[in-house]
């Protein structure tokens, strides 16, 4: 049997144990995620371990994979092992996730529970240091450096939903990457690493464009507490309406109209027409979805 092609080979390494006779490979990296996924199987052929300590990899197990000698996920972590198996073969499957899992699926659970006059980035360094989580900011000019007046997450709320929550009236995108980093993602340029072009390396190609998430008009609406400086109906009954439009691809919509109400409570209406002008970049961004295959 000839060696097989080591572009082609995966191995999941956990401390001195690597492996990669696998039989089905499939690893998932979404940058708007809180964690890459991965799920590979196998068959073992060698006598059973008679102890759950005999088993080579196990739910817990820290592990790095490597597709054709390149390293696609640098800290991963087993969740789960399934096994099946019959007098003639013994299948096992492991899945799991990248590290940042950890930290984006637990409760927020800080001192006082209170972030009020903080911005986003000093907000998600805070939570996050408590899990030892990485963080990497990808923006040419910085995070919306705008502080929240009030910011506190609801009692049992994780991480994850809570930074989600905060990030996307700031125009902040959150993500994950396969190194295990929290990505802080806003208005950056990135040189592109390759071209997609039907019949040269496109396999296959599915393109949707669809206004099912889209509004042409937003509005975003808003309570604060009043003061000597903001009051009565100006602090009770603050809306902040405008035009999205989805001009710029020809398409023409019906009036529709959203209202949406920000998580945290804003002050100023700057800050709340900021609120709705990244509603609608939300909104417009689903227009078109294409889903590519090419070999590799």
């Amino acid at each position: 049997m000839p060696y097989p092609n080591p572009l082609e080979i995966a191995v999941i390494t956990s401390g001195n144990i690597a492996f990669q006779n696998w039989e089905t490979v499939w690893i998932q990296e979404r940058w708007t995620d809180s964690t890459c996924h991965f799920r590979f199987t196998c068959s073992e052929f060698s006598p059973l371990p008679t102890l759950w300590t005999g088993l080579k990899f196990l739910p817990g197990d820290i592990v790095q994979i490597t597709l054709g000698g390149v390293v696609e996920l640098k800290r991963g972590l087993i969740s789960d092992r399934q096994v099946a198996y019959d007098a003639n073969s013994h299948a096992v499957e492991l899945t799991g996730v990248a590290l940042s899992w950890q930290a984006a699926t637990s409760s927020v659970d800080m001192p006082g529970q209170s972030f009020d006059g903080m911005s986003f980035e000093m907000i998600a360094r805070t939570v996050l240091a408590k899990y030892g989580q990485p963080v990497k900011v990808i923006a040419d000019n910085g995070l919306n450096p705008r502080p929240f007046v009030y910011a506190q997450p609801q009692k049992g709320e994780t991480v994850w939903d809570f930074l989600e929550s905060l990030a996307r009236p700031r125009g902040i995108i959150l993500g994950s990457d396969n190194e295990g980093n929290f990505l802080l993602i806003s208005d950056h340029f990135d040189t592109p690493v390759a071209d997609l072009v039907e019949g040269v390396n496109i396999l296959k190609c599915q393109c949707v464009i669809s206004i099912q998430n889209t509004y042409p008009f937003i509005a975003a609406e808003n309570q604060t507490q009043g003061d000597n400086d903001v009051n009565m109906a100006d602090a009770s009954e603050q809306r902040a309406p405008i035009t999205a439009g989805v001009g710029v691809l020809g398409i023409n919509l019906p009036y529709r109209n959203l209202v949406t109400v920000p998580p945290h409570p804003t002050r100023g209406m700057d800050e709340l027409f900021e609120v709705a002008k990244n509603e609608a970049t939300w909104a417009n961004g689903t227009i078109i979805k294409a889903t590519i295959t090419t070999q590799g």
